[in-house]
């Protein structure tokens, strides 16, 4: 029952880990050193998180056995999802 344990803990440090990573990849200390609106770079995490949730649960579609329907339909919605705010942050949408 410890291995169980280990093994969660280990896996959400993980995806802490990687919320950082992408946190620092989108330019969070940009708007700090240049005195500019964080609002880009809160828009650039927000996106990559998304993909992020997306992707996984496309991956857990590919080992999962039981639920691979569900988890195949929520991971391409949240991709289309990651999609559209992707334009929205570049201007190229409406």
């Amino acid at each position: 029952m410890r291995d169980v344990e280990v093994n969660n803990t280990i896996t959400g440090l993980k995806y802490l880990y990687l919320l950082f990573y992408f946190g620092f990849l989108s330019g969070i200390f940009y708007p700090i050193i240049y005195g500019i609106s964080p609002d880009k770079a809160l828009t650039g995490i927000l996106v990559l998180l998304v993909g992020l949730i997306g992707i996984l649960l496309l991956f857990k579609a590919a080992k999962e056995e039981e639920k691979r329907l569900r988890y195949l339909i929520m991971g391409t919605i949240t991709v289309i999802a990651d999609l559209f705010f992707i334009f929205a942050a570049t201007g190229r949408f409406g």
